[in-house]
């Protein structure tokens, strides 16, 4: 099966899709990662293949202005609301890398982090399907609803 995995954020965000990633590979699939362009030697060195999404989204998140945001509002949604402003600059970007590399992959599944915004909206005559993977623990459902969120039971240990 041709499996893409996309995820956006810092390292924290990418590294357990690469395990991920890795997994996968290792029982025979083919594996697209689809992260900021800053993990694209960090996927190369894990023998897994890339694509980039745009450098700006890191970028924004190490600035000043941004640090200051954050720290000024505590930790969360508050932050976040702040840097909507700024994130909505860097939407059309995100958004067709997201769709390239779909279209260039062509997957027989999707699984993505939360973040990724083209895939909840995408229409459904696409013919991959798409599967939100939460990396954490704190975040998954009970063991009963996994396979909602992950295309088998393997992957949902």
């Amino acid at each position: 099966m041709r499996y893409s995995i996309y995820t956006l954020g810092t390292r924290g965000d990418v590294q357990p899709y690469l395990a991920l990633a890795r997994g996968l590979l290792a029982r025979g699939h083919e594996v697209l990662l689809v992260a900021p362009a800053q993990f694209a030697d960090a996927s190369e060195a894990q023998g897994v293949g890339f694509a980039p999404l745009p450098e700006e989204f890191l970028a924004l998140l190490e600035s000043p202005e941004t640090k200051k945001v954050i720290g000024g509002s505590g930790t969360g949604f508050g932050a976040g609301f702040k840097l909507i402003k700024h994130y909505r600059q860097l939407m059309r970007g995100l958004l067709d890398a997201e769709w390239e590399a779909a279209r260039a992959f062509d997957p027989d599944a999707i699984l993505h982090h939360p973040k990724p915004l083209v895939l909840p909206t995408s229409p459904q005559s696409l013919t991959f399907r798409c599967f939100l993977h939460l990396p954490c623990p704190a975040l998954r459902p009970p063991l009963r609803s996994r396979r909602r969120f992950c295309p088998s039971r393997r992957l949902a240990r």
